[in-house]
């Protein structure tokens, strides 16, 4: 059976994967938004003046996401050892 350090560790490393996952997200937007734009304006069908918009809702729904469900139960189970 898992305990409650177990779930911890895990919960910490899904929020360095997530957290990694919105850097990486940020930096191909920022240095390949070209590219970018048009991949996703080709798959999707979205107007390019759409796309900066769009991204930066997704950005912001997966930060709090990982918030959420990753860093605060984190430091609640640390805050409980």
């Amino acid at each position: 059976m898992f305990s409650i350090e177990d779930f911890a560790e895990f919960l910490g490393w899904c929020a360095v994967l997530n957290i990694g996952l919105l850097v990486l997200a940020f930096v191909m937007i920022v240095f390949m938004r070209d590219f970018v734009m048009k991949m996703h304006n080709a798959l999707l069908g979205v107007d390019k003046e759409r796309l900066p918009a769009m991204y930066m809702e997704w950005i912001g729904r997966y930060k709090t996401m990982t918030i959420f469900f990753s860093i605060v139960p984190y430091f609640a189970l640390k805050i409980m050892m």
